[in-house]
């Protein structure tokens, strides 16, 4: 069962999708987030982890479900990261963000 969320993705240009590997794709609750929310013109950050299991999609499933957004680069964190963790997820939003 999901539970609402009143939060909805109107009022940000931004929008974090991040999601673990559920058997190779993304996390149902975060697919059906997705489905409930036109994203049309808004930047998609897609951000994933997983501890080595194979992707199947993940990221095109996100491209699936918002296909009139702007796709950014999507970041994969293994396990917990490791102590580049900080310097990598810099490195993606100075990728994604800067102009």
């Amino acid at each position: 069962m999901l539970f609402p969320v009143d939060e909805n993705a109107d009022k940000y240009d931004v929008i974090f999708v991040g999601s673990p590997n559920w058997c190779g794709t993304i996390a149902p609750p975060v697919a059906s987030w997705l489905g409930a929310n036109d994203l049309t013109g808004k930047t998609v950050l897609p951000f994933f982890s997983h501890c080595g299991g194979e992707d199947h999609g993940m990221e095109q499933a996100v491209r699936d479900l918002c296909p009139a957004a702007k796709m950014g680069s999507s970041l994969y964190v293994l396990e917990n990261g490791s102590e580049d963790l900080h310097d990598m997820i810099q490195t993606w939003l100075k990728q994604n963000l800067e102009k």
